[in-house]
C-alpha cells in the first residue's frame, strides 16, 4: 500500500477524532440542559475524557509487543466508533460520561498509534509529517464548532452529531481493515524492560512534563472559551462557537507555520519560542478588559499553543526512540495526565484566590517548558 495513501488515511481520522473532541465544547449547554445538570459540574466531561485516554494507554503499552501497529490501529477505531454511535441510546448523564470514557480511551490509542505510524512511514522529515497532524486536528477543530452550532440552531439533536460522527469512524475503520502492513522490524526490547528504562531517564520523564503542562493548557483553553464567550458578552451560540473555531483556525495557520519553520530552524529553538509568545498570550487573556481584546487574545493563544504538542512529542521520540514504539503513547498519555489535572486545579484556584492569580499560574506554567527547553541543549547533542 502506498504510503501516502495510508498517511492520508491518518490525517482524516485525525480530523474527524478532533471535530468529535471539541464537539462538547461547543454543546455543553444543550448536553447540560439535557440531562438536567449544573453547567459547573459538566467539567468532568473532559475529565472522562482523560481518564479514558490514559487507561487506554496504558493497555496500548501493554499490547504494543503482542499485535500489529495497524492491528491495534483498526481495533481502536472500530471501538471508537462504537462508543460514538451508542450515544443517542445513552438516557442518563452517567451513562453519557462511561461512553466518553471510551471515546476519549480509544481516541487515545488512534493518535498515539498514528503519530507513530506516520513517523515510521516518513523517514525524512519526520517531524514535519507529526505536525502536520495537528494541522489537520486543527482544521476538525475549527469547523466542528461551526458544524455543530450550525446544525444546533437548526433543530439537530446534539446525540444525532455523535451518531454521524461514529458513522464516518466505522466507515474509516473498514478502509483500514484493507490495509496490509509489514512491521519495519521485530522488537527486540520488552515492553517491561523499556518503560523502565524510560522511567529514570530524567531528560525523558521532563520532557513528558512539559507535554502535560502544554495540554492541559489547551485543554482548559479550548475547552471554555465558547461557554465564557456566552456567560461573560452573552452572545450567541453561533458566536460564542465561532470563538472557538477562531482558536483553532490560528491554531492551524501556526501549526502550518512551524511545520515549514521546521523544516528550516531546531525544533528546540521552535519550541521555546513558541512558548515564550504563549506565556504573553495567556497573560493578555487575563488582561482584557473589552471584548476586542478577548478575540485579540484568542488569535494570540491559537498562534502560540499551535505546535507545542506536536513538536515535543517528535523532539521526545527522536531523543528516545525504542524498538516497539512505546514512547509515543507513553508520551500522549503524560499528556492525557496534564489535561485532566491542570484545568481542575486551576479551577479551584480560580474559586478561592481569584482570576489574576489563575492567569498567572497558568502563564507560569509555561516557564517550566522555557527553562527545560533552554536546558536541553541543541538537539544534535542529543543524539550523539
Amino acid at each position: 500500500m502506498d504510503k501516502r495513501i495510508i498517511t492520508s488515511i491518518c490525517y482524516m481520522v485525525i480530523c474527524l477524532f478532533a471535530v468529535v473532541v471539541t464537539l462538547p465544547g461547543a454543546l455543553l449547554l444543550r448536553i447540560s440542559s439535557s440531562f438536567s445538570v449544573d453547567l459547573s459540574q459538566m467539567g468532568v466531561v473532559y475529565t472522562c475524557n482523560f481518564i479514558g485516554f490514559i487507561i487506554f494507554l496504558a493497555l496500548d503499552v501493554a499490547f504494543a509487543h503482542k499485535w500489529s501497529r495497524m492491528g491495534i490501529l483498526t481495533v481502536s477505531i472500530f471501538g471508537y466508533s462504537a462508543a460514538l454511535l451508542l450515544v443517542p441510546c445513552i438516557g442518563s448523564f452517567a451513562l453519557f460520561c462511561l461512553l466518553i470514557i471510551f471515546a476519549g480511551g480509544f481516541g487515545g490509542i488512534m493518535e498515539s498509534q498514528i503519530c507513530s505510524l506516520i513517523y515510521d512511514l516518513n523517514p525524512v522529515n519526520k517531524s514535519y509529517y507529526v505536525n502536520m497532524t495537528q494541522v489537520f486536528f486543527g482544521i476538525g477543530a475549527c469547523i466542528g464548532p461551526l458544524i455543530a452550532a450550525f446544525l444546533i440552531e437548526r433543530g439537530i439533536s446534539w446525540r444525532l452529531l455523535y451518531f454521524i460522527s461514529g458513522l464516518i469512524a466505522f466507515l474509516l475503520a473498514l478502509v483500514f481493515c484493507r490495509f496490509k502492513m509489514t512491521e519495519s522490524c521485530k522488537p527486540h526490547e520488552s515492553a517491561v524492560h523499556i518503560i523502565k528504562s524510560l522511567a529514570v531517564d530524567r531528560r525523558f520523564l521532563v520532557i513528558c512534563g512539559c507535554i502535560a503542562v502544554y495540554t492541559g493548557m489547551e485543554t482548559g483553553v479550548s475547552g471554555w472559551i465558547s461557554t465564557f464567550l456566552t456567560k461573560s458578552y452573552h452572545l450567541s451560540i453561533i458566536q460564542s462557537s465561532l470563538g472557538l473555531s477562531a482558536f483553532w483556525f490560528f491554531m492551524t495557520v501556526g501549526r502550518l507555520l512551524s511545520g515549514v519553520f521546521s523544516l528550516r530552524f531546531e525544533i528546540r529553538k521552535i519550541i521555546i519560542s513558541l512558548a515564550v509568545i504563549s506565556f504573553a498570550a495567556t497573560f493578555l487573556l487575563g488582561l482584557a478588559f473589552s471584548e476586542i481584546l478577548v478575540w485579540i487574545s484568542i488569535g494570540a493563544l491559537g498562534l502560540s499553543y499551535s505546535s507545542l504538542w506536536p513538536l515535543i512529542l517528535s523532539y521526545g521520540s527522536e531523543y528516545r526512540k525504542t524498538s516497539l514504539g512505546i514512547e509515543f503513547p507513553v508520551l500522549v498519555g503524560c499528556g492525557g495526565i496534564g489535561g485532566s489535572i491542570i484545568p481542575y486545579l486551576l479551577g479551584l484556584i480560580g474559586m478561592n484566590a481569584g482570576m489574576g492569580i489563575t492567569i498567572a499560574i497558568a502563564a507560569g506554567l509555561f516557564l517550566i517548558v522555557i527553562i527545560s527547553f533552554i536546558r536541553f541543549g541543541a538537539t544534535a547533542e542529543l543524539q550523539k
